[in-house]
């Protein structure tokens, strides 16, 4: 586990891609790969993924007061800052013997799992 602290998005990108690479020449070199989590809060930023539309941020540029970036990643626009911890998994996901979409699922899974005893996830 790495505790990133308060980091601009780029920053911590650019952590998530070293560690990346480090599982990649890991794997290509034949030594143990590591899973890693980076826990960190942002300064504000909106993302805006393969799918996402810029209209859909209901902001101007001028009124946004936070970074923004194109990300290639799916879904749609995120917006991180101050106070909300944000976690990036960089795994290895054949060594844990899983496929992504069973991950996805999974984590989802316990996430609502954790946040029902608080009354955040109510069952409908």
């Amino acid at each position: 586990m790495i505790d990133a602290g308060l980091k601009k998005y780029l920053e911590v990108l650019s952590l998530q891609e070293e560690l990346f690479n480090k599982n990649i020449n890991a794997r290509l070199n034949g030594t143990g790969t590591r899973n890693y989590l980076i826990l960190c809060e942002h300064y504000p930023v909106f993302t805006l993924g393969k799918s996402g539309k810029r209209e859909n941020i209901l902001v101007s540029d001028e009124e946004m007061n936070a970074e923004f970036y194109h990300v290639n990643r799916g879904g749609d626009v995120t917006f991180h800052g101050p106070g909300q911890l944000v976690v990036y998994p960089v795994l290895d996901l054949d060594v844990l013997q899983i496929g992504l979409a069973q991950y996805i699922l999974q984590l989802e899974e316990t996430i609502i799992a954790s946040l029902e005893p608080y009354g955040c996830m109510g069952k409908e």
